[in-house]
């Protein structure tokens, strides 16, 4: 008994009802031109390009074409990116050019400031060492005026006026030291 599949209990009877592999060799002994199975498929899948494919490959060369519109449009963005980037080191150079000749002109006009105010303090020392003896030539000019004046009035004793003489003189000398 032969079951619903075409597999028999192992007799003799059709191949391919028996579950057997047919033979390739059988046809080419009765003399008929026979290809192998896996060359007729490929000579089949070569003539004719199943609609699938045909929409996967069309795929691909769109993609192809939009990566490659994509790879330009970076490099664009790219080059213009380098030039705003050479512009900014070029604007920067000049930036540093000019805080340089800013920061050296202001050290010029401080210096030369300074020297200025060096000088005037050289004068008004100077200034005041003058006034300082002239004060003190006005004050030997008054003590010698007292002196006189109280030898005059005292008859000649002038051991009083030695005195306020010498304080005057010794509160002088603190003064200096103050300073």
């Amino acid at each position: 008994m032969m079951s619903i599949r075409g597999r028999g209990r192992g007799g003799r009877g059709n191949p391919l009802l028996s579950g057997q592999q047919s033979n390739p060799l059988s046809g080419r002994l009765l003399g008929l031109p026979q290809e192998p199975p896996w060359r007729q498929e490929d000579a089949d899948q070569a003539s004719e390009v199943s609609p699938p494919v045909s929409n996967f490959i069309a795929q691909l060369q769109t993609h192809d074409a939009s990566q490659t519109r994509l790879i330009a449009d970076l490099r664009a963005k790219l080059a213009r990116a380098e030039a705003k980037l050479e512009a900014q080191g070029e604007e920067l150079v000049d930036a540093r050019a000019e805080t340089t000749a800013l920061r050296t002109k202001l050290v010029t006009e401080s210096h030369v400031a300074l020297q200025e105010r060096e000088a005037a303090l050289r004068k008004g020392e100077e200034g005041l060492a003058t006034a300082l003896d002239a004060l003190e030539h006005t004050k030997e000019v008054i003590l010698g005026i007292r002196k006189r004046s109280s030898q005059t009035v005292n008859g000649g004793d002038s051991k009083d006026t030695d005195v306020d003489a010498q304080s005057l003189i010794n509160k002088r000398v603190k003064m200096e030291h103050v300073k």
